[in-house]
């Protein structure tokens, strides 16, 4: 295995150790807040962090502004697209979170983790065809979601 391998390894075992982590602090937040106020405290504080990273890496010259010339030309695109993807993920953690406060962190993470399933079921609908694989893994996870509610 060589070493960019091994890095992006660790990378998706880190990325999954802090993703089903935080359904543990989601449940306790649930019995101290309301979905919307701890969406939102969660909301702010991710954004407080991106801009100090955003700060850190224009100080240390890491950024690229000349990457996406046009990217920033079309503002009304721009804005458009920002405004829908905003609603759907706001959409969604609020339903996730209302949907931990009402169930076990299990249950929740395990409906959650569907996702990872339904993505590509949905690119049907944009011309993908998914192979005889993908529809073993939907039939295995829809039986686990009955068994599990």
């Amino acid at each position: 295995m060589d070493k960019k391998q091994l890095r992006n390894t660790l990378l998706l075992v880190c990325g999954a150790f802090i993703w089903g982590t935080a359904f543990v602090a989601q449940s306790v937040g649930s019995d101290y807040m309301g979905p919307y106020t701890f969406l939102a405290g969660r909301s702010w504080l991710a954004c407080a962090f991106l801009l100090g990273l955003m700060a850190v890496l224009r100080k240390m010259g890491r950024t690229n502004t000349a990457a996406e010339p046009g990217f920033w030309q079309n503002k009304k695109v721009l804005a458009k697209g920002g405004i829908f993807c905003g609603a759907a993920l706001f959409a969604a953690s609020a339903a996730q979170q209302m949907g931990i406060g009402t169930t076990s962190t299990a249950k929740a993470g395990f409906m959650t983790a569907l996702y990872v399933v339904l993505v590509p079921v949905t690119s049907i609908f944009f011309g993908s065809r998914p192979g005889v694989k993908l529809w073993g893994c939907v039939v295995v996870s829809v039986v686990g979601l009955y068994l599990l509610c």
